[in-house]
């Protein structure tokens, strides 16, 4: 499997969309792509749900990343959170980072929200000028 962009350097806003809308479309049964919002220049806030029937009461958690324009990292963690979270559905009987089989399986009843970029247009910014 190749290694995904956003784990070796920085995206742009448009390499985000299209890794968030790429997810949705491969894994629809347990990903959901929607947009919260506009920022101040038009950027869609994505945000991922990711675990089957996302409309079932269950615990789940909220990852929001790239608060502020220069926490340019925050988005690529939210990114491998959010592919971790997927592995978790689509590969269940992987290695996951070391956890044991019954903490993957526990993960796997948790619904995943994720905001990969809360600050598109700082972020821009930040990626095209410095």
């Amino acid at each position: 499997m190749a290694v995904a962009a956003f784990r070796t350097r920085y995206l742009d806003y448009d390499e985000l969309t299209a890794q968030v809308r790429d997810w949705a479309a491969a894994h629809p049964g347990i990903v959901r792509l929607e947009s919260i919002g506009k920022s101040v220049a038009g950027r869609e806030l994505w945000l991922l749900t990711i675990g089957p029937d996302p409309e079932t009461a269950r615990p789940a958690v909220w990852i929001d990343g790239n608060m502020h324009a220069c926490e340019l990292c925050g988005s690529s963690a939210a990114l491998a959170i959010a592919e971790d979270a997927i592995r978790l559905h689509t590969h269940p009987h992987d290695e996951l980072h070391g956890l044991p089989a019954h903490v993957r399986e526990h993960l796997k009843g948790v619904l995943f929200h994720i905001l990969p970029r809360m600050s598109p247009d700082g972020a821009e910014s930040v990626l095209k000028s410095g």
